[in-house]
């Protein structure tokens, strides 16, 4: 019985550690419970993305949602009131999602992680001249974002590549030409 007992916590702490690994953190953010989350938010959500599953929710100021919605591996702002915006983090159909919405129900951004080998292929032909225009690094992650400017009616695609300890974290336009890099 004891053995079984260690053999379950371990597994229990293996599993959640495993799962905080995979989950990103959304900046400025404050989670909350869906009850605290506004109706026409949930609605939203429901609406424009059916059957999304493990759904949380994030109470986002408008100054963060203004400055730049990031989704990263770190949180370093605090909890604060001013809150317009929420995001909501799900999976829908094996894929994780981010979305920010205004307190008002309407989906701003949104931001898909996919393996990838799903990148489109204008970028999966841009990103073989990598090494050319930026020289040493390649790209070593299993997967990239699709974020989607709702509001612009936008999209680009995030890809990460390293060189050694360096980072740098290139956005495509859909047609494979780079639209920004940083790092």
């Amino acid at each position: 019985m004891k053995k079984y007992l260690i053999l379950l916590l371990t597994a229990v702490i293996v599993s959640s550690a495993w799962a905080q690994d995979d989950e990103l953190i959304i900046h400025g953010t404050t989670k909350v419970s869906k009850n605290l989350a506004p109706k026409v938010v949930i609605d939203s959500l429901n609406k424009t993305f059916p059957n999304a599953k493990a759904v949380q929710y994030y109470k986002t100021p408008k100054s963060v949602a203004q400055s730049g919605w990031t989704v990263t591996e770190q949180n370093d702002l605090g909890p604060t009131d001013d809150v317009d915006y929420y995001t909501i983090s799900f999976t829908r159909n094996n894929m994780k999602y981010y979305g920010l919405y205004r307190a008002n129900g309407e989906l701003v951004s949104s931001r898909l992680r996919q393996n990838v080998t799903q990148l489109p292929r204008a970028i999966s032909t841009s990103l073989k001249s990598l090494g050319t225009q930026h020289p040493g690094y390649s790209v070593v992650s299993k997967t990239y974002y699709k974020n989607t400017n709702h509001s612009k009616k936008k999209e680009y695609y995030e890809v990460v590549a390293t060189n050694g300890k360096n980072k740098k974290t290139l956005f495509y336009a859909p047609d494979g030409t780079i639209v920004k890099v940083k790092g």
